[in-house]
């Protein structure tokens, strides 16, 4: 299968999930209904066309744990998700 391109819409963020060895790993934070205390860490691909909101392709952010909703793109695991489902971005 070639290569694809995948834009997200709708207001939607594109988050890559590394493999274990690229992020900091699992942290835990304190139950949450949505989070189900679990969050990993992902980093942002892409955004939406005319995008306004506070992340840039790059910014590390945690990540509820939704495997449900992960996908397998071009060899990268990949997760939509609505950009206020986020709980926090990652500063370096």
């Amino acid at each position: 299968m070639p290569n694809v391109t995948i834009t997200p819409v709708a207001g939607r963020v594109l988050l890559h999930i590394p493999p274990p060895a690229e992020s900091a790993g699992v942290l835990k934070l304190p139950p949450q209904k949505q989070w189900r205390g679990s969050v990993r860490e992902a980093i942002v691909k892409a955004l939406p066309p005319r995008y306004r909101g506070q992340l840039s392709a790059g910014d590390r952010v945690l990540l509820p744990q939704w495997p449900d909703r992960e996908i397998l793109v071009n060899g990268e695991t990949l997760v939509f998700i609505d950009e206020d489902k986020l709980p926090c971005a990652v500063e370096a």
